[in-house]
């Protein structure tokens, strides 16, 4: 094995006879042409030279190239390809090897190689869908699970993703507590765009309708902290109240119907996590957008939907296996969910000036702050579901890495961001050239333009002035 430690390539030799030098050139630049490469995406930036002291001997090799952190977005071998072209080509790349045979982290191997020259990897598949979710039609189809604790023993948090998709006249409920006696009334609806809650002895109007809308993914969480009841949707307060002479009860958890049967819920339910303590506000903010990729601490459930069928959901924490009932489907999940990421949160900020986010790669600028108020950044080194809306074939579009920011409040804010992406990923340096597109925090439909030129752009940070609105962000070259 010759591993070229500085040139991010190992060479592990399968076959070899004379004594030769070999030289391998790391080129962070796009080639002059992808001409004859064809995939989703050309991995151009960087690309590879291997030369060869004389020609006389022969070699095979396994070659392992390792790129940039968070550069591929793929682990199956059969999504890359290898191209290749002559040391001193300037023409097309021509198909090397059609599938390689690891990729580990951020390294991609592929085998038996005897050429040196020029080496471009493409990735040619992607997996679309960032889980599933679970599809309720609002005609007999719910989710009931073994969860029967008692509200009354103490403090508790469930949260969830959900997408209304049903008749806003209709009220349909989310999550149901209740059983036969209505007395101990618990539940979560919604009804003509807004978010109702039933707790104890009070109802909480949680969600004006500029707080909940249909058609559009929302992170609902209901807290419980033994005194106080509260709602937060988008990561946001949206109620609080406190509770007195609450009955205690071990009634089953329903989603998507109240008492099994009747105010049925149409639309998409995710990442159900139902928790043996009380959630704070940040928590819940640094945490809804990232799957749990071991299990949570003090939990009851989480049901994660990743299934293709069946009739039953598995436990991602413990054994509460829960159960489907009626014709709920399992879907791809739309809802802005991954399962990686960077979290941080600066706190209580006020007034004007720089706040650098460093560990999410996003450095945020005031020029205008109207009141105190919290932010949190999400760096997401994975793909959104849809990148429609920039005027495509013509765009570049970077959406691997993407950012979503969150806010705790309302509070009006202006700012520069400056979002910092792997080195070498900008080779064209005019800011005019790059534009930020911009969805809720929620949404999984189409981009938005947001800002239509870059304040300034490096080799791999961009800059954008005047950006006024929390959200998932994502930067395009037209």
């Amino acid at each position: 094995m010759k591993n070229f430690t500085n040139a991010h390539l190992s060479l592990i030799f399968t076959a070899k006879n004379g004594t030769e030098d070999f030289t391998a050139t790391y080129q962070e630049f796009a080639p002059n042409t992808a001409n004859g490469a064809e995939g989703l995406t050309l991995l151009q930036n960087p690309v590879w030279t291997l030369h060869r002291s004389t020609s006389s001997g022969s070699f095979s090799a396994n070659m392992a190239f390792t790129f940039p952190a968070n550069t591929l977005s793929e682990t199956a071998p059969d999504s890359y390809a290898l191209y290749h072209r002559s040391a001193n080509s300037s023409g097309d790349w021509a198909l090397l090897h059609e599938t390689a045979n690891v990729v580990a982290s951020n390294t991609v191997t592929f085998e038996n190689i005897s050429e040196t020259g020029q080496f471009m990897v493409v990735q040619t598949k992607e997996n679309t869908e960032r889980g599933n979710a679970l599809s309720l039609d609002g005609d007999g189809d719910y989710l009931a699970t073994p969860l029967n604790f008692d509200p009354a023993q103490g403090p508790f948090t469930i949260e969830f993703w959900a997408k209304a998709e049903g008749n806003e006249k209709d009220f349909q409920v989310l999550f149901d507590k209740t059983g036969s006696e209505i007395s101990k009334l618990f539940l979560i609806a919604v009804w003509r765009n807004k978010l109702f809650v039933r707790f104890g002895d009070k109802w909480l109007d949680g969600s004006p309708r500029n707080y909940f809308s249909y058609h559009e993914w929302h992170h609902i969480a209901f807290v419980w902290d033994g005194e106080n009841c509260s709602i937060y949707v988008d990561g946001k307060a949206r109620g609080s109240k406190a509770i007195s002479g609450l009955l205690g009860g071990t009634e089953q958890v329903v989603f998507g119907a109240y008492s099994e049967n009747s105010l049925y819920f149409k639309g998409k339910i995710e990442e159900i996590r139902v928790w043996q303590a009380a959630r704070s506000q940040q928590e819940i903010a640094e945490n809804m957008l990232l799957t749990a990729a071991s299990k949570l601490a003090n939990p009851l459930s989480y049901y994660q939907f990743n299934q293709s069928g069946g009739a039953t959901v598995n436990d991602f924490s413990l054994a509460n296996e829960a159960a489907v009932f009626g014709n709920a489907t399992f879907v791809p999940s739309g809802a802005n969910v991954g399962n990686l990421g960077i979290v941080q949160t600066k706190k209580d900020l006020a007034g004007l000036g720089t706040q650098d986010f460093t560990a999410a790669k996003l450095k945020i600028e005031f020029t205008s702050l109207a009141d105190t108020s919290s932010f949190t950044v999400v760096y997401q080194p994975f793909k959104p579901n849809h990148t429609g809306g920039p005027a495509q074939p013509l765009a570049t579009i970077f959406n691997k890495p993407t950012w979503t920011l969150l806010q705790d409040s309302d509070v009006a804010f202006t700012a520069q961001l400056t979002f910092t992406f792997p080195s070498g990923t900008f080779t064209q340096l005019s800011p005019a050239a790059y534009k930020l597109y911009y969805r809720p925090m929620g949404s999984d439909g189409d981009w938005e333009l947001l800002t239509s030129a870059a304040n300034s752009v490096t080799a791999n940070k961009v800059s954008f002035q005047g950006v006024d609105q929390a959200g998932q962000y994502m930067v395009v070259r037209e």
